[in-house]
């Protein structure tokens, strides 16, 4: 895992993804790994089946342990992919972790539109978060 830190942080993203790849044979339940492998990922040359791998990583990341990064890491991934309101919730969910309700208000409302029910669903559940958060004060 260091070396691909190593590589990663020295611009050499494609060999970073294989050594985070080793790292992933060792410790395949590791969120640190999955996140470090899917951000190199996602900065090198990659098709539509690996960004959708992306997205399955970050995501799983997101069930073991709810992170600031892997959602920024999700809203960009979305985005390339073309998915808009993915891109909004996961950016509005970023925004949220990092204190800012304000933007994640506008996000959701944004993304509201042009959701699917089963993403209705997660966003009616961050307003509703949203919501208790500023009742007690939050």
């Amino acid at each position: 895992e260091l070396k691909g830190q190593f590589l990663f942080e020295s611009g050499q993203v494609k060999s970073a993804v294989t050594e985070y790849e080793k790292a992933l044979k060792i410790k395949p339940d590791s969120k640190d790994f999955m996140l470090s492998w899917a951000h190199a990922l996602l900065e090198a040359p990659h098709n539509k089946q690996d960004l959708q791998e992306i997205i399955n990583t970050l995501n799983k990341v997101q069930i073991k342990s709810p992170s600031s990064t892997a959602w920024l890491l999700l809203a960009r991934a979305y985005e390339e992919g073309g998915q808009n309101a993915y891109m909004l919730y996961a950016s509005a969910q970023y925004s949220l972790a990092m204190g800012n309700t304000k933007i994640a208000k506008k996000q959701i409302d944004e993304a509201i539109k042009s959701a699917s029910e089963p993403l209705k669903l997660k966003i009616n559940d961050l307003k509703n978060l949203i919501k208790q958060k500023e009742e007690n004060g939050n």
